[in-house]
């Protein structure tokens, strides 16, 4: 599996390596102004950075998406499968590439997001004091900031999660277009309204789940916070992986 792993990494690395070359002259021209102390063109490289990492972060996952579906409807998808592994194991190879990629760049995000973040307080002081004035009058209301940010955290965890979760309800969409409905003329919409209809119904069931902690106290609190959504959506994946190496296995026309 990790031979096609390799593979999947291999036939995506141009547009990997674009990305990489996008985020790194944005990331130059933010340190320059900042450095240079240059207030607009800070605020503008800063919120160009945010809105291209998140570009990039989704794109991945639709990229993966699009690169399947061009595999399995271009009739070329035998060339794959006649080589001596599983329906199973191509579809967890491409499952891994993407948990891979997807992984590498939160991680990267967060790292450049920490260090932008702390040149900014070096070179703005006064953006440091606002942020205290506002932590100051927060309390005063209430409300505390380092719940506030663990709050915003488990958000975006379950968020990613459940994201990772609706990528492989669309593989599994797009692989009941290339099998079972494979001579129906109106398949892709029937797949899309499939894939619409499955998306639904786990989001009610997600939103159904029950919070462990509703205010948690720390990171620890917080990830376990997120453990019934994150099972659910495990058996999800879980689910859809079988389903389309199921199909590929006895339906896929090669």
């Amino acid at each position: 599996m990790l031979k096609l792993t390799k593979y999947e990494f291999r036939k995506n690395r141009t547009i990997f390596i674009i990305f990489a070359i996008g985020l790194i002259l944005l990331q130059i021209y933010f340190m320059v102004s900042t450095y240079s102390g240059d207030d607009e063109h800070t605020i503008i490289s800063s919120m160009m950075l945010f809105m291209y990492s998140m570009v990039c972060y989704f794109s991945v996952f639709m990229l993966a998406i699009s690169s399947y579906s061009k595999e399995l409807n271009s009739k070329s998808s035998y060339l794959i499968f006649m080589t001596p592994n599983s329906a199973l194991k191509i579809i967890l190879s491409k499952m891994l590439t993407i948990l891979i990629i997807g992984l590498i760049l939160l991680v990267l995000i967060c790292v450049l997001g920490y260090f932008d973040i702390s040149m900014i307080l070096d070179a703005y002081p006064d953006v440091g004091t606002i942020a205290e004035f506002l932590d100051e009058m927060m309390m005063a209301a209430g409300f505390h900031t380092d719940r506030l940010f663990l709050s915003i955290f488990t958000a975006v965890l379950e968020f990613i999660i459940s994201f990772f979760s609706i990528v492989t309800l669309a593989y599994l969409s797009i692989t009941l277009s290339a099998t079972l409905l494979q001579n129906n003329k109106l398949k892709g919409i029937v797949s899309f309204g499939i894939f619409l209809g499955l998306s639904y119904i786990i989001g009610l069931f997600s939103n159904m789940l029950p919070y462990l902690y509703s205010d948690p106290e720390n990171i620890f609190y917080a990830l376990i916070s997120t453990l019934p959504a994150t099972i659910f959506n495990a058996v999800v994946m879980v689910a859809s992986v079988i389903g389309c190496s199921v199909l590929l296995e006895k339906k896929v026309s090669l």
